[in-house]
C-alpha cells in the first residue's frame, strides 16, 4: 500500500507483540506458530470456543473439527481476549461482555493482516492479498478498508522508531 497511514492503539500493539515474537510474514500468521510464541495451549472442545489466561499460562478451547478458516477466526477472536482482556466474562457487567466481544471481533481483521505487514497487502487485488495471509476475503476487505478509510495524523515517535522502515508509508 502507498499511502500515509496511521495506525490506530490497537494496531500498534499487535504489531509490537508480533515484533517482540519474530512474527513478521505473512507466512508466521499460521495458529500454531502464533500459539508457540505467545505461549498457548489450544485443546479440543467440541462446543463454543473460549479462551482462559492465568498468570503466564494461557489456554483456548476451539472445536478442532471445524473447518480451517472458520476455526483459524474463533482462534484469533480468542487471542484478543488473551492479549487485550483482563478478567473473567462471567464475573463481569453485560455491558463489558457486549464491549469485549465486539473489541474480539474487530480485533480479527488487525491480527490476521497486522500493520507492519501492511507493505504485502495489495489494495486492487484482494484475492491475493487473502490467499497470501490465509484469510477469508471478507476480513481481507474489511481490513483493506479499514486502511483507505483512516485519516493521517502524526504517527507516534516512540513507534515509529520501533519500525523505521514503515515511517515512509
Amino acid at each position: 500500500m502507498n499511502h500515509s497511514y496511521v495506525p490506530s492503539h490497537m494496531e500498534e500493539q499487535i504489531s509490537k507483540e508480533y515484533i517482540k515474537r519474530d512474527i513478521l510474514k505473512p507466512s508466521d500468521l499460521t495458529v500454531s506458530n502464533i500459539a508457540e510464541k505467545f505461549g498457548i495451549e489450544i485443546f479440543h472442545y467440541p462446543y463454543a470456543s473460549f479462551s482462559i489466561k492465568r498468570k503466564n499460562y494461557h489456554f483456548i478451547f476451539l472445536d478442532t473439527e471445524l473447518p480451517t478458516m472458520q476455526f483459524k477466526l474463533l482462534f484469533f477472536h480468542e487471542l484478543c481476549h488473551i492479549i487485550r482482556h483482563a478478567g473473567e466474562q462471567d464475573r463481569i457487567p453485560p455491558s463489558f461482555k457486549k464491549l469485549q466481544e465486539w473489541e474480539a471481533k474487530n480485533f480479527i481483521k488487525y491480527a490476521m493482516l497486522p500493520y507492519h505487514m501492511v507493505h504485502y497487502i495489495k489494495e486492487d487485488d484482494v484475492t491475493h492479498t487473502a490467499e497470501l495471509f490465509e484469510v477469508p476475503i471478507d476480513v481481507c476487505k474489511e481490513r483493506i478498508s479499514s486502511l483507505l478509510g483512516r485519516k493521517s495524523y502524526k504517527r507516534s515517535y516512540i513507534f515509529t522508531k520501533l519500525i523505521p522502515s514503515l515511517s515512509s508509508l
